[in-house]
């Protein structure tokens, strides 16, 4: 029998009875993996699973997998070897402190979240399926590399089996875990002779096929779509009339100026406190307003934009003028004559 072959149903008094009654004994050194369920003792230790599985695996005594050997040897295994083959390409996995923590399921290829699967319901149970940790990504990643590697499954299982029964249950003395292994300790009853009533069964979860591989193993690669982005346009270089650049280049010649002219006013300063302490050979001559102002060269006024005016205009406005003076001329000549006149 294979994992992949047990019960699909399970009696929910059994389990419960089993994990009840399977304290483990202490025999000087040794510990006796085994529970007692309906009037039979039946084992739960590395050999009981590994013949029920068909023995998968014979050991030497004193001997362990390469899964057993790499975790307890100095170096353990390389968590970039690890990642790179359960990640997809560019991600890793999380860290705390600089220590390998977790890798999360959305950053798993497909085949890890399968195998992932797979080990949360028949090796190593857990409830949290978010992320993998990086202990169990280290079997998952013997497991994938099944053709260097040979992964002891038997005593994987025995001891998850051990460390639940004897976890300290929460404050509610409750455990924290749910129950495991429904299906294997269903099977290891029927093994040992173990009548399991046919009312109530429970169906396990269904099993790992195309269907479930598609709905919760592919990765999301497609997102929704959005609204399409506007084109960028360089931005318009400002437009400059010919007035605002000659004020630009006579601000900066004033500019210009009042820098020369610091730079004169600092180094007859400097000169004068020279001379006054007799280091410098050379008489000083300080410069006069005339000299100053040849030196700084500064600029004239601002200059003034006079808008061009129409011809037309010009004209209509100067003849109007010269018909105004006309006429007064005129007035004038009239006002004489009277006079005269009278």
């Amino acid at each position: 029998m294979r994992l992949t072959d047990l019960p699909e149903k399970y009696n929910e008094k059994n389990v419960k009875e089993f994990y009840a009654n399977a304290w483990p004994i202490r025999r000087d050194s040794e510990v006796i993996k085994k529970y007692w369920v309906r009037g039979r003792w039946i084992p739960y230790d590395r050999d009981a699973i590994n013949k029920l599985l068909g023995e998968p695996m014979v050991l030497r005594e004193g001997r362990s997998c390469s899964y057993q050997f790499i975790k307890s040897s100095r170096h353990g295994f390389n968590n970039l070897e690890v990642a790179k083959l359960l990640c997809l390409l560019g991600q890793s996995y999380k860290s705390n402190r600089g220590f390998a923590r977790c890798i999360m399921r959305g950053k798993k290829t497909k085949i890890a979240k399968v195998w992932m699967t797979f080990l949360f319901a028949n090796v190593t149970p857990t409830t949290h399926v978010s992320d993998i940790r990086i202990s169990r990504a280290h079997l998952l990643y013997t497991i994938l590399h099944s053709h260097a590697y040979r992964v002891d499954i038997a005593t994987i299982i025995s001891d998850e089996m051990y460390q639940f029964v004897t976890s300290s249950p929460s404050k509610k003395a409750i455990s924290a875990k749910p129950l495991g292994f429904l299906a294997l300790i269903t099977a290891l009853c029927k093994a040992h002779g173990v009548v399991i009533p046919a009312k109530p069964l429970t169906k396990i979860r269904g099993p790992i096929n195309a269907t479930f591989i598609d709905k919760f193993c592919n990765n999301q690669t497609t997102k929704a779509p959005t609204a399409p982005v506007p084109p960028r346009h360089p931005p318009m270089r400002p437009v400059i009339s010919p007035m605002e650049q000659r004020l630009s280049t006579q601000i900066r010649e004033h500019f210009g100026a009042i820098h020369r002219g610091l730079d004169r006013l600092n180094e007859s300063c400097y000169r004068f406190t020279l001379h006054q302490y007799q280091q410098d050979s050379n008489p000083f001559s300080w410069p006069t307003p005339e000299q100053f102002t040849s030196i700084c060269s500064w600029p004239e006024d601002r200059p003034i934009h006079q808008e061009e005016v129409e011809p037309e205009v010009v004209n209509d406005k100067v003849g109007g003028n010269d018909q105004q003076d006309e006429e007064n001329e005129a007035d004038s000549e009239e006002g004489t004559e009277d006079e005269e006149g009278y």
